[in-house]
């Protein structure tokens, strides 16, 4: 995946004014969480280092940090540690890049070294499972009874796990959805 086509895509993936307006919600929620289908364009590029990530690439070329998928929350700044390039956030714990692998993973804040969830195999498969998950994401604010229909979910986790690159990431697509067996 190219970071122009995440960007994109994902723009055109948040819900019309108008959905969100039969909701009853106030105008400042709607354009804020409109907003947070939005990645800008950096005026200043901060190219501290050279890679072909994909993911590393979409924070050096752009500010991500309002977009908010579930509560997957992207850094401001690429933040390098010895092991791993913490890219963002899931709740208080830290979404990574491994260095090694390249695979990314949700680290415990406290302990950096004990791995809650692995996420995709790469950078570029994580991108696709989470556009799948902005979509259901986006389909649950127009219809709310999707988030209760466990056939539904469980194909959801499904598609998600199988983008990011096999079933080791199953859990976290789960709980990321909101899907308990």
């Amino acid at each position: 995946m190219h970071i122009e086509d995440f960007v994109e895509k994902l723009k055109l993936l948040a819900p019309s004014k108008d959905s969100l307006k039969k909701r009853n919600l106030p105008d400042d929620f709607i354009n804020r969480f409109i907003q947070s289908y939005h990645c800008d364009a950096k005026s200043r590029i901060n190219l501290d280092f050279y890679s072909n990530d994909v993911i590393l690439k979409l924070l050096q070329y752009y500010d991500c940090s309002k977009v908010e998928i579930g509560i997957v929350t992207f850094a401001s700044e690429i933040n390098e540690e010895e092991n791993f390039y913490q890219i963002g956030n899931v709740e208080q714990d830290i979404l990574a890049l491994n260095k090694t692998l390249l695979s990314i993973e949700v680290l415990d804040y406290a302990n950096t070294n004990y791995i809650i969830w692995k996420c995709a195999s790469s950078s570029s498969n994580f991108l696709d499972a989470l556009l799948l998950c902005t979509e259901f994401f986006t389909l649950r604010v127009i219809d709310f009874s999707l988030g209760d229909d466990n056939k539904y979910l469980l194909e959801r986790v499904n598609l998600c796990t199988e983008k990011a690159g096999g079933n080791q990431y199953r859990d976290f697509y789960k709980m990321l959805l909101g899907y308990f067996d």
